[in-house]
């Protein structure tokens, strides 16, 4: 099975605006809670594929999404 990418921020607002970017510019995600096992002040991440990382973390910052961390699961 291919490895994901999953993508935690510190707020909601963030991971909200974040699904917002990302899909605006047709990067295909999946909200999701975060794993237990994954520390996060915020429950929703965003997960994604690993080919779409580059652009997806280029695009967050651009628009001032704060990211926390990133993981492959």
């Amino acid at each position: 099975m291919d490895k994901k990418l999953l993508i935690t921020f510190p707020t909601t607002y963030d991971s909200i605006k974040a699904e917002e970017v990302l899909k605006q510019n047709k990067v295909s995600l999946r909200v999701r809670p975060v794993p237990r096992n994954i520390s996060s002040d915020c429950g929703l991440a965003i997960q994604c594929e690993t080919k779409d990382e580059e652009q997806a973390l280029k695009l967050l910052k651009q628009n001032e999404v704060e990211v926390e961390s990133t993981h492959y699961i």
